[in-house]
């Protein structure tokens, strides 16, 4: 079997230092992030309500359906600075 590159998707909580594996894929998809954002606020449940902020960066694949998920709890979504690209002469 040939090594193949893999993607995670992972939240962290800030507070209290806490990883949460959302899932693995080989193909991310904008339908996939927004699937793995649903199951993390169903495992979160109430705890969603201790969220405030959630970073990350501004990649075609979180849609806005991700975004939405996160703002129905009040959470507050802040993008990174857009992709600087450094050209070489």
């Amino acid at each position: 079997m040939a090594l193949g590159r893999l993607y995670a998707l992972v939240f962290i909580e800030h507070g209290t230092r806490r990883l949460h594996l959302a899932g693995v894929t080989v193909h991310p998809t904008a339908q996939w992030t927004v699937r793995q954002a649903r199951n993390f606020a169903m495992t979160l449940g109430c705890r969603m309500d201790s969220l405030r902020f959630l970073p990350r960066d501004r990649d075609a694949k979180y849609a806005d359906a991700f975004d939405a998920v996160f703002q129905a709890d009040d959470v507050q979504i802040l993008l990174g600075p857009p992709q600087a690209h450094v050209i070489l002469s």
